[in-house]
């Protein structure tokens, strides 16, 4: 029996060969585009999914507020408040401390930067499930002095040897043993970490002072809860704890304090707090590409719906002679199913072939780690099924449905050409599929145009011809003195315009901050949070950034040591109304006097993405942070070997590394670069599926009209008249559509914009030009099969009814 069905159904298919392609290509496309966006969407999802017990571990993240509005919100803690959680709050299972350890390491002969490096307590690697392949996770990192490194940089520096027991050094004079290898760790984690030392050194370095304070940021605190255990119910317990612990800071600087706790695995696309490890996702674009996914596969079923039901219109006649001769309403569903399920298997399998192919695309396009095979993943097979169950059940189910309440007479004599309610369904679904097309090619111009928006933006500083090399960390008490033979070397040289160092550079998140920073004559009580970048006396200069009133740091004045030069948003953080007025005045920076010499033009640290911060320079001898050095022409591969021999004989025992500035603050729009060309990808296959359809229902609509068509030509009717007479139609719905689409779009793009400081202006042609492209697509595609009708024969054409 089941086998008779296959046969009839696989005979239907190569008989209506025309709609078996389109229907199965267009639902191939869409299943593949769908799972594709499934892909990017899980990965993301995936970040720090995989901890034991991950739904109890929870970041600390720390706030601060003045009593004058300023707030400032860490993705980090303060080093004493994990101690103060797992002594005062009996939920909390186990704490965790990380902190920031890169530096220069060496191993004999083998000297590298290391910057996935952190300082940690061996809570850390239980926490968050590290894989030991050499060494005991329970015990690695108690002892002072202790490491543990992961298996590729095991490889760097030890090849062959046994790492275990052998010793790196760190910076100039710290002997760390290494007491573990750990697997490497996955892409998908917020903290990506190489080089992990033991906590218990940073406390002796850095003695009780820092270590119990409750003002120092930087220190990353994560917990993990008892099982059951509440975190809403752990944070109301917090102001008790600060009352109790530092009461009387807070009403000396009338702060506020707040301690949240942050699911760990929420931190990838919901944390964007100031000291994050890293760049964080966007729930924004990743929630856009899944509307995109269901958008896509919608098309796609609306389609297969479409085109199910118009070759089922036209096989009314054989499910009347079916019931005629005693087949039961069950096994006409079946048969139909059957071939629903076939049309769908093939669907699918070719789906899978689409997936391979052109995977390797699609991961360098947005970045997936090769790693993440999405054959390895439940959810694709789930949703494979999924989609495979609702293709075979609304394409099966639906037209049967019809059929089977449909008068037996108008079936048998082949009159039957579909219901009222069926028509209207069907322009339903051609107006929805109008309405999802226009609302993805407009948001694909509107990622393209804010995108042009932001590069067009001047970012109120020169980044072009400048490398930044690392600041030399490893040498004696003549290391600054070097710094400065290095910079009057390289200055020498008729290619090199300067050089400057500073603690950060343009497109380096700004993790230095004070908070106790007011304008001489105001209270202690008016502090607010700045940005503070060290900076020598060239860098200004050296990055033409404008100053508004005031000067420059200068040599010639040794005064310049208590100066500071500040941004705009810095003077009106200060309370001036006019920034130029800050010149002259004094500030204290923690009770120490600063002049404020000049007033600098703001400008984006970062991408104009960001609200500009406010920042304070100042002057520091022995600087660490980056190398800036200003060509006189675009980077070529002689200067940088003559940069690196300089390097070289000066700072031997550090490795050179160096970037090129414009090309690493261009990076910054990569996401969001990638965001749009997936975006445009996926709304041109949405086009392409389309564009399938109406094709097919159009030749339907018109070849149910044939006879119309042969009557009205007898009569005198031209080409152009029954051209325009089947296109009317879908000019109708086309203008449905754009009224439908005005409000949802208009909304859409005004929620994806608060994501930007600065905001393109929302041009008419965002809404005109979609609507236009879709116009004339569906024009071009309508008019084909309708000029093919009207141009036949009419005598044929009444003939043949």
């Amino acid at each position: 029996m089941i086998r008779n069905y296959f046969l009839i159904a696989w005979r239907n298919l190569l008989k209506n060969r025309v709609f078996t392609l389109v229907n199965i290509l267009g639902l191939a496309i869409g299943i593949a585009a769908c799972l594709f966006i499934s892909l990017y969407v899980n990965y993301h999802n995936s970040y720090d999914n995989f901890y034991d017990d991950v739904n109890d571990i929870y970041r600390v993240r720390w706030e601060r507020h003045s009593q004058k509005g300023d707030e400032i919100r860490f993705a980090s803690a303060c080093p004493a408040v994990g101690e103060a959680f797992k002594e005062s709050f009996p939920e909390v299972e186990a704490l965790a401390h990380c902190y920031n350890a890169h530096g220069v390491f060496r191993y004999e002969d083998k000297v590298f930067q290391e910057d996935r490096a952190y300082w940690v307590n061996n809570e850390y690697l239980n926490m968050f499930s590290f894989e030991f392949v050499k060494g005991d996770r329970a015990t690695a990192l108690i002892a002072e002095n202790s490491v543990v490194i992961s298996e590729s940089i095991a490889r760097k520096y030890f090849q062959n040897e046994e790492p275990v027991g052998k010793f790196l050094k760190m910076n100039k004079d710290l002997v760390l043993e290494v007491k573990g290898v750990f697997k490497d760790r996955p892409a998908n984690v917020h903290c990506k970490t190489d080089v992990l030392l033991s906590y218990k050194t940073l406390a002796r370095l850095y003695g009780p002072r820092v270590m119990k304070s409750w003002l120092y940021s930087g220190f990353y605190t994560y917990v993990r809860l008892k099982k059951g255990s509440d975190p809403k119910q752990v944070e109301a317990k917090v102001p008790a704890l600060l009352e109790n612990q530092i009461s009387e800071v807070l009403k000396k600087f009338q702060l506020e304090m707040f301690f949240y706790l942050q699911p760990v695995k929420d931190i990838h696309l919901s944390s964007h707090y100031m000291q994050e490890l890293e760049t964080n996702g966007d729930k924004k674009t990743v929630s856009f590409l899944y509307i995109i996914a269901y958008f896509i596969i919608l098309i796609a079923w609306v389609n297969f719906l479409n085109l199910s039901t118009i070759s089922y219109i036209g096989r009314a006649k054989e499910v009347g002679l079916r019931k005629v001769v005693g087949a039961s309403r069950t096994k006409v569903i079946l048969q139909f199913l059957m071939e629903s399920l076939l049309i769908n298997l093939i669907a699918v399998g070719l789906a899978m072939i689409f997936i391979e192919l052109f995977m390797s695309g699609f991961k360098s396009l947005t970045a997936i780690p090769v790693e993440y095979s999405i054959w390895h993943q439940n959810w694709f097979y789930w949703n494979l099924l999924a989609m495979l169950f609702i293709g075979v059940f609304i394409s099966g189910m639906y037209p049967v449905w019809g059929l089977n309440f449909t008068d037996m007479n108008k079936m048998l004599k082949g009159e039957y050409q579909g219901s009222k309610a069926g028509l209207v369904l069907r322009k339903g679904l051609v107006l929805l599929q109008f309405v999802i097309s226009i609302v993805l090619i407009a948001g694909t111009l509107s990622v393209m145009m804010q995108l042009n928006h932001m590069h067009k933006l001047d970012p109120g500083f020169n980044k072009n011809d400048i490398i930044v090399l690392s600041t030399p960390m490893v040498g004696d008490s003549t290391l600054i003195h070097r710094r400065d033979a290095f910079r009057e070397e390289l200055e020498r040289h008729p290619q090199i315009k300067s050089v400057s160092y500073s603690s950060y550079v343009p497109g380096e998140d700004i993790k230095s901050n004070l908070g106790s920073i007011y304008r001489e004559g105001d209270e202690p009580t008016a502090s607010k949070n700045y940005r503070l970048i060290q900076v020598n006396e060239e860098f200004l200069d050296l990055y033409e950034m404008q100053m508004l009133k005031g000067r420059n740091f200068s040599k010639l004045h040794l005064s310049d040591s208590k100066a500071v030069v500040i941004n705009e948003k810095a003077a009106y953080h200060l309370g001036y109304n006019n920034p130029s007025d800050a010149v002259g005045d004094n500030i204290f920076l923690s009770r120490e006097k600063k002049k404020v010499i000049g007033v600098i033009r703001d400008y984006a640290h970062q991408t104009p993405k960001e609200e500009h911060e406010p920042i304070i320079f100042l002057t520091q001898p022995g600087v660490l942070g980056s190398l800036s050095v200003k060509l006189e022409a675009p980077v070529s591969k002689k200067l940088i070997h003559f940069i690196e021999d300089q390097y070289q004989t000066l700072f031997e025992g550090n490795p050179f590394n160096y970037y090129v500035l414009n090309e690493a603050y261009e990076a910054q729009y990569q996401d969001d670069i990638r965001f749009g060309k997936v975006f445009g990808i996926f709304a041109l296959l949405g086009i392409i599926i389309t564009t399938l359809g109406l094709l097919s229902l159009s030749a339907f609509t018109a070849n149910q009209r044939k006879k119309e068509i042969g009557v009205r030509k007898v009569l005198g009717a031209s080409v152009k008249t029954i051209l325009l007479m089947l296109s009317k139609e879908y000019f109708r719905l086309l203008i449905i559509a754009t009224v439908v689409m005005l409000p949802l779009f208009y909304f859409g793009i005004h929620y994806w914009l608060n994501g930007f400081a600065s905001q393109m202006e929302i041009s008419v042609l965002l809404f005109i030009v979609p609507v236009f492209v879709v116009g004339i697509v569906a024009i071009l595609t309508v008019s084909y099969q309708s000029y093919k009708t009207a141009n036949l024969n009419p005598v044929d054409s009444i003939k043949y009814e």
